[in-house]
């Protein structure tokens, strides 16, 4: 699994590798939905830097910590 830090995430559903996606960009870096919270359904994503980020490590973030922490702009432009 390309999520490095998965083990620290025990309460989301992570995606198979096939159903990871770009839904965005964060300061001109493709963002990837990688899973989403357990009850809340809060989606969690990583940043990638390559166009097969399948085989790249990721390294997973809630959605709205990566909001809160981010001072670039955040473009998602799939519904989530």
């Amino acid at each position: 699994m390309p999520i490095r830090n998965r083990d620290r995430f025990p309460d989301v559903d992570f995606l198979a590798n096939a159903e990871i996606r770009a839904i965005g960009e964060v300061e001109g870096i493709t963002l990837v939905l990688v899973g989403k919270e357990q009850g809340s359904d809060a989606p969690v994503v990583a940043r990638a830097y390559t166009d097969n980020f399948t085989s790249e490590d990721l390294h997973a973030v809630p959605l709205y910590e990566l909001m809160a922490h981010t001072f670039g702009s955040i473009n998602i432009l799939e519904k989530l």
